[in-house]
């Protein structure tokens, strides 16, 4: 949480300290698949899933063409590891449906200072999970649905990506961008489970109150 009380920190000095801070909302869809093998790097299938995310978003000058944008959103995630018994437990797939608090801290660089314009944006994201459901699938076609366990032992808590984006700024107080996460590290945490890494592509519109 260390991470997270810095954004709210560095995000009240600047709207204490500058008169041309942005705050706007967004709402959007998210596309997330994964990259997953075993311990010993046998692949393992996985299956792309649609989910969506709103939140806030703040942007303040930091240089020129340069802003500072931390945001705080709400993530919806869905996908479905498909195992095909490759533990030998009988395991068909794993759909995954979890819920997160994003706070993407990104640097933004616009083509232009009036709109309309072009914007990139590129930095870290850190992912809080809230809760998650997993939905289990036999090879003979049983389900079993489980509340998923974050923690230290089964699921991370905790889930870091590399993000970047590229957007249009409307000459109105709309904008859209385009984005893709790169997670970093294994949501599994379990010394024996499979290595789970997440991938997002997300689309998103945003209207700025300010």
């Amino acid at each position: 949480m260390r991470v997270s009380t810095l954004v709210i920190a560095i995000t009240l000095i600047s709207l204490q300290s500058n008169a041309q801070i942005q705050i706007g909302g967004q709402a959007g869809w998210n596309y997330v698949y994964a990259s997953a093998s075993t311990k010993d790097g046998t692949s393992i299938s996985t299956k792309g899933g649609n989910g969506f995310h709103l939140g806030l978003i703040v942007r303040a000058p930091f240089d020129n063409k340069l802003y500072f944008v931390p945001q705080m959103v709400f993530s919806h995630k869905t996908y479905t590891i498909q195992y095909n018994n490759a533990y030998g437990d009988s395991v068909k797939d794993t759909h995954l449906a979890l819920n997160y608090i994003e706070l993407p801290v990104l640097l933004e660089y616009v083509t232009s200072e009036n709109k309309p314009h072009l914007f990139f944006q590129f930095g870290p994201s850190l992912s809080i999970g809230i809760n998650g459901k997993q939905k289990i699938t036999s090879m003979d076609g049983t389900t079993q649905d489980e509340k998923m366990i974050l923690n230290y032992t089964h699921y991370e808590r905790f889930e870091f990506n590399l993000v970047g984006r590229i957007g249009y700024q409307f000459p109105n107080k709309f904008s859209v961008w385009g984005g893709y996460a790169y997670g970093l590290g294994s949501i599994v945490d379990a010394d024996k489970g499979p290595v789970i890494k997440p991938r997002m592509i997300t689309a998103t519109l945003a209207y700025w109150f300010r």
